[in-house]
């Protein structure tokens, strides 16, 4: 928050009496911002900081200061590239957990009881690598959504901008995608569905679970992306060995702070969904960008399959040129 106080909230409405705080000077601070996602961060940080003055009755009553439709009105700068130069990001080999590593994750979820022990943070991981959901959709999954047939209906995912609130799936592509019953890490998938899924019921009725999630907070809602990053996945990757740096990163004016970089994150299950479904079950990529929810086969295979950087002499020794080792088309 102090980083963006110094940067970006006291340079437009530093002198401003909060009284006299209104929609525009927040809006002003956003528009500071030299992209649009650094002025997402500036909106979230100005809601904390109405929210604080709120709290504080640092605000009148009827002072509103509606942030439902401050959103960064920067200039988007257009940029001229190579074609080549804008073709999707491909997923090294050093991007996707093995198996083993999906197992490993598994069972320290297993064995890890800080904040009390959740029988279900081990069938998350398991899911996750198994049957491509986002983290954000499984934070919404409820046991309408969890066929016991292999299906998973993904209709919704959680969106915090705002508040909590449900929102489409990624690129509004609502889908069906499957699960297994045993995964490759040899984890009974199917089986600890049908367990979670009877533990919902009772969870239900005792009133503790009224939404039917299959992956609820503490107090039974939705659980939060920075929680569940801090809580569940940071401890139990720790646990897991998976491979982390620790790097120093600027924090305000003449400040730093130790931050750790994960090499794999909870995201990186995907990848393994994906690994798992075109390699080893030999699953066409229409059919996997389908499950996955891809944008379409393409996307799937320049994300998975090719990898090598194409170039200009691959089409002239097709074409029975000479290799001369040149790429340069202006040459």
């Amino acid at each position: 928050m102090t980083y963006y106080a110094d940067r970006y909230f006291r340079p437009v409405f530093g002198s401003t009496r909060h009284l006299e705080l209104r929609r525009s000077h927040v809006q002003q601070a956003v528009n500071l911002a030299p992209t649009e996602s650094e002025g997402r961060n500036v909106r979230r940080a100005a809601r904390s900081l109405v929210g604080a003055l709120r709290q504080g009755d640092y605000l009148l009553e009827n002072q509103v200061i509606d942030l439902a439709t401050v959103w960064w009105h920067g200039a988007r700068v257009v940029t001229v590239v190579e074609q080549s130069d804008g073709r999707v990001e491909f997923v090294p080999r050093s991007r996707r957990p093995t198996h083993d590593q999906v197992g490993a994750l598994r069972e320290s979820m297993t064995t890890r009881r800080r904040r009390g022990h959740k029988g279900w943070r081990a069938l998350a991981v398991e899911l996750a690598a198994y049957s491509g959901v986002r983290r954000g959709e499984l934070a919404v999954l409820d046991d309408t959504a969890v066929h016991r047939d292999g299906r998973i209906r993904v209709l919704w995912r959680l969106e915090t901008i705002g508040g909590p609130h449900l929102a489409p799936p990624k690129g509004n592509k609502r889908r069906w995608t499957t699960y297994p019953r045993v995964t490759p890490t040899g984890y009974p998938l199917a089986e600890a569905i049908d367990l979670r899924l009877e533990e919902i019921e009772a969870e239900r009725a005792a009133g503790i679970n009224p939404k039917g999630l299959l992956f609820p907070s503490e107090r039974g809602t939705w659980l939060l992306g920075g929680n569940f990053h801090r809580d569940v996945f940071e401890p139990a990757a720790l646990a897991a060995d998976w491979p982390y740096i620790d790097e120093v990163k600027p924090w305000g004016e003449g400040r730093t702070r130790k931050q750790r970089s994960w090499a794999l994150t909870w995201h990186s299950l995907r990848h393994t969904f994906v690994t798992w479904q075109l390699e080893d079950l030999d699953q066409p990529a229409s059919r996997v960008a389908t499950l996955a929810g891809h944008e379409s086969a393409e996307f799937t295979i320049a994300r998975y399959v090719s990898g090598a950087k194409d170039d200009i002499a691959d089409s002239l020794q097709a074409l029975g040129w000479a290799s001369s080792g040149r790429t340069d088309a202006s040459a």
